[in-house]
């Protein structure tokens, strides 16, 4: 919303853990701080959104609404748990270029431990559907669908990162829900999510998808404590995490 009347505001956050990559371009009115490491790589663990408005609060709510997305486009691209702080901004007047004023603030961040993934290719966040999925404020239909299976998938990778198996398969089968390579776990996300005894259709789809005996389900429950339950989570919680993040990667490059 820019016109003579509006100001402009610089949005400074910082990511909880750095990504690197072998290149990268941010997306227009992002300004992504971009350290180039000895190795040649490029990593990133600062941005800065930048836009106009007439009102704190409405610009506050705009910076906050594109750096989440951006953090888990940044998160899914890097393959790492990624979360965020508001560490401050300023605002002045376009015309004047101008400070006016600065304040600080933060938002709720995760503290994780890095991944030793990187990505292999460059990444371009200055095309198409990405700076659609980053600017749009209300974003519908597909668009909207992919901001969520964006969010689950950054979800998803933190659980990943603290062996959360359980976890894992709710938050990926969300990543991936819309997908037919999503239909054989709906039976496991749905014993997982409700500790009840299994319905029968439940439990027959359970066992035909994975097996009779694949998993421990003594009088048609999910035994949480048994060793080969949790052996087997972890199998299929990685497959399942692979399936959702390839699907979204595509769903990028579209």
């Amino acid at each position: 919303m820019a016109t003579s009347d509006s100001y402009g505001w610089d949005f400074h956050f910082t990511l909880s853990d750095e990504c690197r990559f072998i290149d990268i371009k941010g997306p227009p009115g992002i300004d992504l701080k971009i350290n180039h490491e000895k190795d040649g790589m490029k990593s990133v663990r600062e941005f800065i959104v930048k836009l106009q408005s007439f009102t704190e609060e409405e610009a506050l709510e705009e910076a906050r609404i594109q750096a989440k997305t951006l953090v888990d486009i940044l998160a899914v691209l890097s393959a790492k748990h990624l979360g965020y702080n508001l560490a401050g901004y300023r605002i002045y007047d376009p015309n004047r270029i101008n400070k006016i004023g600065s304040s600080g603030g933060k938002v709720g961040a995760s503290v994780i431990i890095k991944y030793d993934n990187e990505s292999p290719e460059p990444v371009d966040l200055s095309q198409g559907k990405i700076v659609q999925l980053i600017k749009t404020f209300k974003p519908v239909g597909k668009i909207r669908s992919l901001v969520d299976r964006l969010s689950h998938a950054n979800d998803g990778l933190e659980a990943a990162r603290n062996k959360l198996y359980e976890v894992m398969i709710r938050d990926f089968y969300l990543a991936i829900a819309d997908k037919p390579e999503a239909t054989k776990y709906e039976p496991l996300r749905n014993v997982l999510s409700h500790h009840e005894q299994i319905k029968l259709d439940t439990l027959k789809k359970l066992k035909d998808n994975f097996g009779e005996d694949y998993f421990d389900l003594p009088d048609d429950k999910f035994d949480h404590r048994s060793s080969k339950n949790i052996k087997n989570l972890e199998i299929e919680a990685n497959k399942l995490m692979k399936l959702a993040m390839e699907d979204i990667h595509r769903e990028l490059q579209k």
